[in-house]
C-alpha cells in the first residue's frame, strides 16, 4: 500500500520558513518514505530541509539526515527515509535569498 501527499506547491519561499501546521504531513502508518524535492525556479542562496517529530509541536522538529537542497539551483532530488517519526516537514535556513520556488511530493510506503 502506497499513500501520496504533496508537502509543498510551488510558492516562493524566504529565509526561515516552515511548513504550515496545516500542511504537516502525518506518515505515522508507514515505515518508509521517498520524497521527490524539485527546485522549478532557483534562488540566490539557502537550503531547505525535511524534518520530522514524534509529536506536532513546532520545536520538536529536527533534520532528517541527507535531505537538504540547495535552493541555488533548478534541480530535481529524491531521497528515501526509513528511519523517522511520525510527523514530516520541511524548513528553509536563514540565508534564504532571491525567492526559490521548491516542489514537494511524498511517497509513503509499507514495503
Amino acid at each position: 500500500m502506497a499513500e501520496y501527499h504533496r508537502l509543498q506547491e510551488p510558492n516562493a519561499l524566504g529565509p526561515n520558513q516552515r511548513s504550515e501546521r496545516d500542511q504537516v504531513y502525518d506518515a505515522g502508518a508507514f515505515p518508509k518514505l521517498q520524497a521527490q524535492l524539485r527546485v522549478v525556479s532557483a534562488g540566490t542562496a539557502g537550503n531547505i530541509v525535511l524534518q520530522h517529530a514524534a509529536v506536532m509541536e513546532p520545536d520538536a522538529f529536527t533534520d532528517i539526515a541527507g535531505t537538504s537542497t540547495a535552493l541555488n539551483a533548478v534541480s530535481n532530488n529524491f531521497y528515501t527515509v526509513s528511519n523517522f517519526l511520525r510527523y514530516i516537514r520541511w524548513v528553509t535556513d536563514g540565508a534564504v535569498a532571491g525567492n526559490p520556488k521548491v516542489i514537494i511530493d511524498i511517497m509513503a510506503k509499507d514495503a
